[in-house]
């Protein structure tokens, strides 16, 4: 008696046979197999050391201000005004009338009774005028930046610890 494993066996080699007989012409032979190239992983990326800069490398940078002795005097300057958009008015003075829709950052600077920079140890209340002419928004201590909504004319100026700055007056157009 002939085993299933055996029976299948034979069945394939019939069917093989039978495929064979009774064809014209001989198989093509097969061509070689293509050897299928071994593939090596890249190397993997080592991370590049971010160049440290040069003691002289910003030479315009200032030093963070680290004093907070109460200060003596406080100056508010306009300093910046830009368009949102990438685009300066070069070297903007307070008299210059800014256009609505653009920006204008004011900074103050305070000093101590050494004529030395200080932030201070209280926060700086900011103030100004016709407050429907401008959105004011910021979170650094010394600067506001100001959105221009409509033409006219508003005053700035800031105080801490009792002492009150210059009174910065911004035309709007």
């Amino acid at each position: 008696m002939i085993g299933p494993d055996c029976a299948r066996a034979l069945v394939v080699v019939a069917a093989l046979a039978a495929a064979g007989c009774g064809s014209p012409t001989p198989a093509a032979p097969l061509p070689p197999p293509t050897p299928t190239p071994t593939l090596t992983p890249p190397p993997a990326p080592q991370p590049t050391p971010s160049p440290s800069p040069s003691p002289d490398a910003c030479e315009d940078c200032e030093e963070p201000v680290s004093n907070t002795n109460p200060p003596t005097r406080l100056t508010l300057r306009l300093y910046t005004v830009e368009d949102g958009f990438g685009h300066y008015l070069p070297d903007p003075k307070p008299g210059d009338a800014i256009p609505v829709g653009w920006y204008a950052r004011i900074d103050v600077t305070a000093k101590d009774e050494n004529n030395e920079d200080t932030n201070g140890f209280k926060p700086i209340s900011w103030n100004w005028t016709n407050g429907f002419l401008v959105t004011v928004s910021g979170n650094h201590t010394h600067q506001r930046r100001l959105k221009v909504l409509g033409a006219g004319t508003s005053d700035f100026w800031v105080r801490q610890h009792g002492v009150q700055s210059n009174t910065l007056t911004l035309h709007f157009r």
